[in-house]
């Protein structure tokens, strides 16, 4: 099919490779991080045995990893390797031993893709965005009035050690505070450090005055010991100069010198660094400078996994080195390195790392986009970032900063809106976590294109106030941007003012392509100018929530984009090495490569893909910021299509001739069937290359289950019709055609995994399980076809619910048995029971084909089961038993009603209603659509761009065509987008002469037929072609009816979730939809007894546990009647019931009387916090009278007792207020009462 391209921008000179930012940083973290994270902790010196551990950091070694990433994904096991590092003992300075390879506990090893596999989960650590260590200037206005005074201080956050504050008082006085300490006057502070200064750097001695100002700050600190000064001194080396104790770390020392206009190089706090700060504040008071905003990027920076990892991997060094120091304080003996270095603290760091951080989640696996966008990911939660619930409006906001860097669009609903963003397709991190973003420069009005892509970060931006234009402006054939005198553009200042009309000529910088500040999720989406930014954000996240179907097609309509998902993720199969294709299977494909290929053999097509090889390099160098390193494209000629072709064919035909063994190398490329993701669905390898074929390097091999031809393919396109079907897609609900479920347009596969263990005594005899079939006594047909000799299934059975997987039992000692049982045995020639089959069964609900067994664990067989085993008949005996089994079952899932399906700008639905094809709407060729959908969901909802994608895909239907559509496209003239559609739309009814394609009066609306009477709607209707997904929100795993379970510990509500039995939500729609239908009784249930009512509760599941008593079964006793004469009482045959009881809720209920249900404690929380608003709040009920009980004397073993009679009061009915109505009394007598008015007095009264 051939593609029209409407984008005239080249993307490839600034694509980044997507997932770099997780395996560059973790390659830093390898190769450099763990070298410095070493010398932190060398030497491990114990003062009391005058003892160092020297070790050598930069001679450390790895280990290969034990299982490959493949085997510890199957084996539950780590994808690590081992670290050694060099080092030996010294008694002062004289060495014990020589130097030895220390073992320090495995590193986990980051895959090629970018994730990690603990215990054979794959996992990912995702980055997080905080605020950088460096220094900040605010302010706060106090008081109001005259009153009201300005207060300006200073924090200098540092990486390691106490945060310093710096600020003003209400009498202009600076001082310097620390956390729980007295605060010091800033001049002091000064001139003590740069006595400390001096002394450490030249061995300087303080003289007289100096002596003076330390004693001050002893005393103001409390300080004492040794000489004059000396306490001061240590205190000020201690907390701020030494680097074990404090570290300010490369990124603030940055961000310092750039605020501050310094050149320092020490990451400690030093005198100038404060003398720099005093004047600043000095000319802050002056409002010579604006405070710093915490929101801004160039105050922010992303903490990247490895950086995460390393802050974790210090923390374990650190308790190495502290547990080294108390093994040498406690041992008696000197022991060797070895001994002495235990890697368990380094393992525990780790192992949090992982398992407790809640930024190291499990990989989004449900298709390569949700894969590749989630390594991309930035919290600003976790340890050491914002809290959830305390994270304020402004924090979530877009900030102009962002633009190019984070992605205004792609953010998660709900309570982590704002604070989980994405990275932008451009964006890149450096090594201190600034975000850059590239951009082309602009010499009067014409875009420099060929001198190549400048990055800049926020700071730069903001420090050299460059004028910044956006990048959908319209530009001619030369690249000038059209527009007479005054174009729209930034002024990037520390202010981040709004777009302003500037002239062409003072725009230095401008953007480089449309999908430049939108992420890669984002840029996915068609015509996306036209939707509402909330649909945006819905369609954005909804294609990650895409289940790939079974049979995908390439969208009509897409961006262009969809082939780099494919590739970046690493879902796809690509060539490392050119060769050609000499096989082709399901399971593998083999490709021959040659040890020397000449240059003469190489393709024109490579000259023309940008490697990193060959760029050239050109140094930008631009006034205010460090100069950057771009790279120009070398201008080559563009091979025609023809000459292209004729190179493939000669060089297939020469290989064929001349590839013999001798100088070849044959590849084997392993293809992936049918593994199981952490969302159960499947990840699966087809091949995409043929036998014959050439490739070269980075050329498709396989697709993926989500691409077709190495284009992202997660749906269909099918026919849609915008009109009302009987109700049936109201409120978003959807009408789809039973083609889709007949043609298995939407089914989908899913893996699901199940581990079989034993139990731990499996060596015992006694109350053993054991995995076998041998034993049981009598087998099946089922049975002996589908089982093993171990009792497992074997692969390709079809299972259902209820059929068995693996084969257990439970062995046990023959107890002994009466003389009855015996001869019943005996007579039926019988032997006891010996064992007890507790076999594996396939779950409910779960139909599906076996496709992978695994036995991970075995148990040697013992001689009892030996024998028993020779006993069976069995001449084969093994040496062990299976003790722990994995099985894969694949599953088919078709489109049913209640599954969730969604277009790609937002609009989403569950179906409602499967109809026949016959029963469709249908066009005016015949042609039945697919799905209906509701035309009332367009407008309100402001997602426009699904009309202009649906009716380009009917155009691109009928011309077979594809289109790419860049976002922002008035960047080539006004109404850009509804000229093209109806451009499209008019050469398709050219092409195909059906003049109903396109109607100048309706364009874009057709007739359509009701396909159960053949009659004509009233009106137009838009029709399409849209690109429609299923998301993995599949109604066989929302399902759920609870009968009894578990509630929750202090609200005593039922637990959520279904893997927990748990409740569903009954929110205000049930209610009114209970209301509607007049279930007062039901209602009443749901709100009380069935929720939190926990008395009800109680009291009602006794009763249904215990019958109803009647009035002479039971005696009322005084509460102090002994326990023996209460026995008597019930050996005699009566119940017997405590005074205090007569009258509680639960005894009247045992009587089989009116039992009021009690009122849900969550309506009670309700009334408190409306009382607590001052609102005078009274609930009112009408009062009936309550049958009253008489007592009366009786006698019973000549012992006086109280009996209990029951008598109906006279009063009549009242109305008063009471602290909570009971609903059921008061309706039930009410109706009684008006029912007995009217029967007496003939008439009726108001309600």
């Amino acid at each position: 099919m051939p593609v029209f391209r409407s984008s005239r921008y080249r993307l490839a000179p600034a694509l980044p490779d997507l997932t770099e930012i997780q395996y560059e940083k973790f390659n830093e973290f390898l190769t450099k991080g763990i070298a410095q994270s070493l010398h932190a902790i060398n030497p491990i010196y114990c003062r009391q045995k005058n003892v160092r551990i020297v070790l050598y950091p930069d001679l450390y070694q790895f280990t290969l990893p034990k299982y490959s990433e493949h085997q510890a994904f199957l084996d539950k096991k780590n994808y690590a390797i081992s670290l050694y590092v060099p080092g030996h003992v010294f008694l002062g300075r004289v060495p014990l031993e020589k130097p030895q390879w220390l073992y320090f506990g495995k590193i986990p090893l980051m895959a090629r893709r970018g994730h990690f596999v603990m215990n054979g989960i794959v996992r990912v650590l995702v980055h997080q965005i905080v605020r950088r260590p460096g220094i900040y200037f605010k302010e706060k206005l106090q008081g109001s009035g005259y009153k009201e005074k300005r207060l300006i201080w200073a924090d200098f956050i540092c990486q390691r050690g106490s945060w310093i504050r710096i600020q003003r008082d209400k009498r202009k006085r600076l001082w310097f505070c620390l956390k729980n300490m007295p605060k010091l006057n800033l001049d002091q502070v000064i001139e003590a450090m740069e006595i400390v200064e001096n002394r450490l750097a030249f061995g300087a001695q303080y003289g007289d005055e100096g002596e003076i100002l330390l004693s001050r700050i002893e005393q103001r600190l409390d300080l004492s010991g040794g000489k004059p000064g000396e306490a001061a001194f240590k205190f000020l080396y201690t907390r701020f100069k030494n680097p074990k104790v404090y570290t300010l770390g490369a990124s603030a020392r940055y961000q310092i010198n750039r605020k501050l206009h310094l050149s320092e190089n020490s990451l400690q706090l030093t005198a100038n660094d404060l003398k720099k700060t005093k004047a600043y504040l000095l000319d802050l008071d002056q409002n010579h400078y604006v405070p710093d905003d915490i929101d801004n990027l160039s105050n922010r920076r992303v903490r990247t996994s490895s950086e995460l990892f390393q802050m974790k991997f210090d923390a374990g060094l650190m308790l190495l080195a502290k547990t080294v120091k108390q093994k040498l304080s406690l041992s008696k003996r000197l022991p060797s390195a070895s001994v002495l270095i235990d890697a368990k603290p380094l393992r525990q760091a780790i192992r949090e790392c992982f398992v407790g951080n809640p930024l190291a989640q499990l990989l989004d696996q449900v298709n390569p986009l949700s894969d590749i966008t989630h390594k991309r990911r930035i919290y600003a939660t976790g340890p050491g970032g914002v809290s959830i619930d305390n994270a304020s409006l402004k924090m979530r906001s877009i900030h102009p900063s962002y633009y190019g860097r984070i992605c205004p669009i792609e953010t998660p609903e709900g309570k982590r809106a704002g604070l989980v963003n994405s990275l932008t397709v451009f964006a890149r991190v450096t090594s201190i976590g600034s975000v850059q973003t590239p951009f082309y420069r602009m010499f009067k009005g014409q875009i420099q294109t060929r001198s190549g892509v400048s990055y800049m970060t926020s700071a730069q931006e903001q420090g050299n106030a460059f004028v910044i234009a956006p990048l959908d402006l319209g530009r001619d054939g030369a690249h000038v941007v059209s527009g007479k005198t005054n174009i729209p553009a930034r002024v990037a200042t520390a202010l981040q003012e709004d777009f302003v009309n500037i002239p062409r000529e003072r725009v230095e910088y401008i953007g480089m392509a449309p999908p430049q500040f939108m992420s890669i999720a984002t840029s996915l989406i068609p015509f996306l100018e036209h939707d509402d930014a909330n649909r945006a954000l819905m369609g954005s996240n909804m294609q990650r929530q895409t289940v790939p179907v079974m049979k995908p097609t390439r969208p009509i309509v897409s961006t262009g984009l969809e082939s780099l998902v494919v590739g970046e993720s690493g879902h796809a199969l690509l060539a490392d090495k050119p060769g050609i294709v000499s096989y082709v299977s399901g399971s593998c494909i083999e490709v021959q490569t040659a040890t020397n290929l000449s240059s003469e053999h190489s393709s024109p097509l490579v000259k023309n893909l940008l490697h990193q090889e060959e760029l050239l390099p050109m140094q930008t160098t631009l006034p205010g910021f460090i100069p950057t390193i771009s790279w120009k494209l070398p201008e080559v000629e563009q091979p025609s299509l023809a000459q292209t072709q004729a190179w493939l064919d000669q060089m297939s035909k020469s290989w064929l001739k001349t590839t013999p063994e001798k100088g070849t190398k044959r590849r084997r490329y392993t293809l992936q069937t049918y593994g199981s993701s952490n969302q159960e669905t499947a990840l699966t390898q087809r091949p995409a290359a043929q036998e014959g074929q050439w490739v070269q390097k980075g050329d498709l091999l396989a697709d993926c289950a989500a691409s077709v031809g190495g284009h992202f393919a997660i749906g269909h396109n099918l026919l849609v019709a915008y009109v009302p079907w009987e109700g049936y897609n109201f409120e978003d609900a959807v009408v789809i055609s039973e083609r889709l479920v007949f043609e298995d347009l939407y089914t989908t596969v899913h893996v699901e995994k199940y581990d079989v263990e034993i139990e731990p005594n499996s060596e015992a005899l006694d109350d053993s399980e054991i995995m076998t079939r041998v034993l049981l006594p009598k087998l099946s047909d089922w049975d002996k076809r589908v089982l093993d000799k171990d009792g497992i299934i074997r692969v390709g059975r079809w299972v259902e619910p209820g059929d068995v997987l693996v084969r257990k039992i439970i062995r046990f000692k023959p107890k002994p048995l009466s003389p009855y049982v015996r001869l019943l045995y005996d007579i039926l020639e019988k032997k006891a029971p010996s064992n007890k089959d507790v076999s594996y069964r396939v779950p409910r609900g779960v139909h599906g084909r076996v496709i992978n067994v695994q036995i991970l664990e075995q148990v040697k067989m013992t001689p009892q089961i030996r024998a028993e085993y020779k006993q069976a008949g069995c001449k084969l005996i093994p040496d062990s038993l299976p003790s722990r089994v994995r099985i894969f079952i694949a599953e088919k899932r078709r489109i049913q009603v209640g599954d969730k399906v969604a277009g790609r700008h937002g609009n989403k639905g569950i179906i409602s209603c499967i109809l026949p094809r016959q029963d469709m709407p249908y066009l005016p060729d015949g042609r039945a659509v697919d799905m209906v959908l509701n035309p009332l969901g367009v407008p309100s909802r402001m997602n426009v761009g699904q009309v202009f994608e649906c009716l380009l895909g009917l155009a691109g239907r009928y011309l077979n065509q594809e289109f790419r559509i860049t976002p922002f496209d008035e960047m080539f003239g006004a109404e850009a987008s509804r000229s093209i559609v109806f451009l499209k739309l008019y050469q398709a009814r050219l092409k195909t002469q059906k003049k109903w394609l396109f109607q100048p009066n309706f364009p874009g609306k057709v007739r359509v037929f009701d396909g159960r009477t053949g009659e004509c709607f009233d009106q137009f209707v838009t029709v399409g072609c849209a690109y429609m997904l299923k998301l993995v929100h599949l109604v066989d795993e929302k399902i759920h009816a609870r009968t009894t379970g578990p509630y929750t510990m202090v609200m005593e509500q039922p637990v959520a979730g279904r893997s927990r039995r748990g409740g569903q939500r009954l929110g205000e729609m049930e209610v009114w939809a209970l209301e509607a239908y007049g279930a007062a009784y039901t209602l009443q249930e749901m709100l009380t007894i069935k929720s939190d009512d926990f008395e009800g509760r109680t009291t009602i599941t006794e009763t249904i546990l215990d019958p109803v008593w009647k009035v002479n079964e039971f005696r009322v006793v005084p509460d102090h009647l002994p326990q023996e004469e209460m026995e008597m009482l019930n050996s005699a045959g009566m119940r017997t019931v405590k005074e205090e009881s007569v009258n509680a809720r639960e005894f009247r209920y045992r009587l089989g009387l009116k039992f009021g249900l009690g009122t849900s404690d969550g309506f009670r929380v309700l009334l408190r916090e409306l009382q607590s608003l001052c609102l005078d709040l009274g609930v009112y009920g009408l009062t009936v009278p309550q049958p009253e009980y008489k007592y009366y004397q009786t006698t019973f073993n000549r012992r006086p007792y109280v009996g209990f009679e029951k008598t109906e009061a006279q009063s009549p009915i009242t109305k008063k207020e009471i602290q909570l109505c009971d609903p059921v009394d008061s309706l039930d007598y009410y109706r009684e009462y008006v029912r007995q008015y009217k029967s007496q007095f003939g008439f009726d009264f108001g309600s």
